[in-house]
């Protein structure tokens, strides 16, 4: 016989140590540690273990409730090769916004101009242009997991793009190679690298008159 669990009643760890106590061992097989991960979560999220250092059991409750936000803070940081969305936006705020307009501060009023730089000719640069070094994943005798930057796989963005596998059904609708390849070749690299450094030193110039005071 089949019978399906209402885990959802299950609301505090009492009522959970009851239920595996009179429960039987089932083997069970999870498709991914991703899956595992989220599943944790979840019946974390359930038991509102956030709240469990405010009842008036005191500190048993108070230590258990660090116990459970230490396992939610390694499960979300500790995960191999997986980066969160935060991770990434310093990422790329790092390696290209900050690279190419520096860490000054710079006003708000000036952010129409500054977006504008940044659609118009950083990122063509950036995607036509740059080269990059894309890894390699290998797989060393202990099943390590390695990473390798071959000369071999040097090339920009876009090349990069139109060497994977059907890479044409991945554009957007209405994009198409033929109209990539217009605007990577409009510009050699050296080209498109003067074109970057005097958009910026324009950009830069016009900030530095415009926040200096009137004589």
């Amino acid at each position: 016989m089949i019978v399906k669990l209402n885990t959802q009643r299950l609301q505090t760890l009492d009522e959970i140590r009851a239920f595996l106590d009179g429960s039987s061992p089932l083997d069970f097989t999870v498709p991914s540690r991703q899956e595992t991960y989220g599943w944790i979560a979840a019946s974390l999220r359930q038991l509102a273990y956030l709240r469990l250092a405010k009842t008036d059991k005191g500190v048993i409750n108070h230590r258990v409730a660090k116990l459970l936000e230490k396992l939610r803070i390694e499960l979300a940081k500790s995960r191999a090769r997986q980066s969160n969305d935060n991770a990434l936006v310093e990422i790329k705020n790092g390696s290209i916004v900050r690279k190419h307009l520096g860490y000054a501060h710079i006003p708000g009023r000036f952010a129409q101009r500054v977006n504008a730089i940044t659609v118009g000719v950083l990122s063509p640069y950036l995607n036509f242009h740059r080269p990059c070094l894309f890894p390699e994943e290998i797989v060393d005798a202990r099943g390590k997991r390695r990473k390798r930057y071959p000369y071999a796989n040097l090339m920009n963005p876009y090349e990069k793009l139109k060497s994977l596998p059907e890479a044409a059904a991945r554009l957007k609708p209405g994009i198409k190679f033929e109209h990539l390849d217009d605007i990577a070749l409009q510009h050699s690299d050296n080209d498109a690298a003067r074109l970057l450094n005097q958009a910026r030193t324009e950009l830069f110039r016009h900030i530095n008159r415009a926040r200096q005071p009137a004589a």
